[in-house]
């Protein structure tokens, strides 16, 4: 409790003056009708930020696949990179004559592992046709880079398609199943 003068024609007394902190009701529903309706706002949009981790995780292996054309070409080093369908992992090897493969120690090149129900469906190569299980190599050579093929990832029934163009060096990243 505070003290209050307070005056009156020449003459002072002291009145107390109740000083207590808090919300008012009328505070309170005001802040809980605020986040009622952010609430609104993003729950519908929760399956978005699904979408994004499996676009996310797409454009990581197309950044991946792009800098291993480069890098082979650049480099003058050859590239195997194994795709292992059923573990949901990408493992990359190198090798300077292109016979003797071993895990690169570049930290750029670690392999992936796929997490969040992202999986990968199958692996369309040029001379392979579609693979849909096991683990499929594929080699980048200096100046050639690899076959052509693409790669289809999957989360809660939406697909990805990775495509790897040697011709022009693209990797593309598009939805659904190209």
């Amino acid at each position: 409790m505070g003290l209050m003068l307070t005056s009156k024609a020449g003459t002072s007394t002291k009145t107390n003056v109740n000083n207590t902190k808090g919300f008012t009701l009328l505070e309170l529903i005001v802040v809980i009708v605020i986040l009622g309706s952010v609430l609104l706002i993003v729950f519908p949009r929760i399956p978005y930020f699904e979408n994004f981790a499996l676009s996310s995780e797409a454009r990581r292996v197309a950044g991946l696949l792009r800098y291993l054309d480069e890098s082979a070409s650049a480099k003058k080093i050859y590239y195997r990179v194994w795709f292992s369908l059923e573990k949901g992992s990408i493992e990359v090897e190198s090798s300077a004559d292109g016979v003797e493969f071993k895990k690169s120690g570049d930290e750029s090149l670690q392999g992936r592992s796929f997490k969040d129900a992202i999986e990968m469906v199958d692996l369309v190569l040029a001379g392979l046709g579609k693979v849909d299980h096991g683990d499929v190599a594929v080699v980048f050579n200096p100046g050639a880079g690899a076959e052509p093929f693409n790669l289809h990832m999957r989360k809660n029934g939406r697909t990805v398609t990775i495509s790897y163009n040697p011709y022009s060096g693209k990797v593309t990243v598009a939805d659904g199943y190209v």
